[in-house]
């Protein structure tokens, strides 16, 4: 190999080391903070490495920052959903056992409902059953031939109660559902007398993971300081403080971007996550007693 050519394989070599990796940034805001000796503990046990493993499963149908909506109601509207270019790849038919066949195949299908079809919206598919934690937020998409008046049902867990909302549905709509109660609920629609398929929610009662200790050094007059990181992106990401691996977020709980952990306050911390290629790294002085919260993006 002449140097012209080593030259060339070396720099195509780091190009593809740098497109990798990418750094990510953050904003810090922070406010005072009253320390207790219950700080590092919750109340709640954590969810077992198997339910963790359900929700993971299903992450692209669900997320967790949106909070309850103010109505109160687990089932929040209908709107008309332009589908053009956002046609999901993927269907996922059935329940646990699904099938998945492609997206190209929905009219066949759709002849055994007379065209009306629910799904729950996911990033690149859409599917029929999710297990979710409770406070997920999800989309459902309801599609008809003709639209018109529509009755939508969510049978709610052991048949204990059944809720009717009455909507007017265009050829796609989206509605929008929030997990407030633990349990499978089975939701459908009816329009022109026709009923569509039902979709499968199972929300699993959901308790968030630890707040990690962190490092702490006690001594006379020693204060911490508590670290929040937020991220509605990243998720299981590899916390290190003072490029010392503290926990990665999630463990033991689900994973939702979110993790808290104390500082030994009044000096200087380096706090870096990270997962694959992405990374982020900042050192920044602590006071003791206050909270600081970075938002990753």
């Amino acid at each position: 190999m002449n140097l012209s050519n080593f030259v060339f394989v070396i720099s195509v070599i780091l190009l593809i080391g740098f497109a990798s990796s990418a750094d990510l940034s953050g904003s810090w805001s922070d406010q005072a903070y009253n320390e207790s000796p219950a700080t590092g503990s919750t109340a709640s046990q954590p969810v077992s490495s198997s339910d963790q493993q359900s929700y993971s499963q299903y992450a692209q149908y669900f997320h967790m920052d949106s909070g309850a909506p103010s109505s109160g109601d687990q089932v929040t509207g209908a709107v008309s959903y332009d589908i053009k270019g956002q046609e999901p790849s993927t269907l996922y038919m059935g329940g646990q056992l699904q099938k998945a066949v492609p997206y190209s195949q929905i009219q066949p299908y759709a002849t055994f409902t007379g065209g009306n079809t629910l799904w729950i919206q996911g990033i690149g598919s859409w599917t029929q059953y999710v297990q979710v934690p409770e406070g997920a937020s999800l989309s459902l998409i309801a599609s008809t031939p003709l639209g018109g008046n529509a009755y939508f049902y969510e049978i709610y867990p052991n048949g204990l109660r059944l809720d009717k909302k009455s909507y007017y549905f265009s050829t796609y709509n989206r509605i929008g559902f929030y997990a407030d109660d633990p349990g499978q609920h089975v939701l459908l629609f009816v329009i022109n007398n026709q009923v569509s398929n039902s979709v499968i929610i199972d929300v699993a009662q959901y308790y968030p993971g630890p707040v990690y200790p962190g490092p702490i050094y006690p001594g006379p007059g020693v204060r911490n300081a508590k670290v929040n990181i937020i991220s509605n992106t990243l998720m299981g990401y590899d916390v290190y403080v003072d490029d010392v691996y503290q926990f990665t977020e999630g463990d033991g709980g689900v994973s939702d971007g979110r993790s808290s952990f104390v500082v030994t306050g009044d000096t200087t911390h380096k706090i870096s996550i990270k997962k694959g290629g992405y990374r982020y790294t900042q050192s920044k002085y602590f006071s003791g007693g206050r909270e600081y919260t970075v938002m990753i993006n």
